[in-house]
């Protein structure tokens, strides 16, 4: 089993840091790091990387969140306003601070998803 499934595989260098991040009945969770970027091994064997939002991550961060349904935008922005993708690509895209950070997924050289936190101070 290889732990670089994608289609490209991982660069030599990824694959001479690898680190196991723990082990559970059998199934191994493991993590490629790189400088700033982390890989994953999806359920179904594919690799994705995942890294730190910046401010050159604007563009593709807008373009996922246009691309969802008007149904998808309503649950997500409780509006189907398009210019919710606009402010949500701000929003994440910002340089992290101890306030807030995103992570981008990403399959190849292809967004496939955003994750961002803010902490509360309750």
């Amino acid at each position: 089993m290889s732990d670089c499934a994608s289609p490209g595989g991982c660069s030599s260098r990824a694959v001479g840091t690898r680190k196991r991040l723990g082990e559970a009945g059998g199934d191994r969770l493991t993590a490629l790091a790189e400088a700033g970027r982390s890989y994953a091994l999806l359920a179904d064997g594919t690799t994705i990387s995942i890294r730190p939002a910046g401010p050159a991550d604007y563009g593709p961060v807008r373009e996922l969140h246009e691309a969802m349904s008007p149904e998808n935008l309503y649950f997500r922005f409780f509006g189907a306003s398009r210019a919710a993708a606009g402010q949500e690509a701000r929003r994440v895209c910002r340089e992290a601070g101890p306030d807030h950070g995103a992570l981008l997924g990403l399959l190849g050289d292809a967004l496939v998803g955003v994750a961002s936190y803010e902490p509360t101070t309750d």
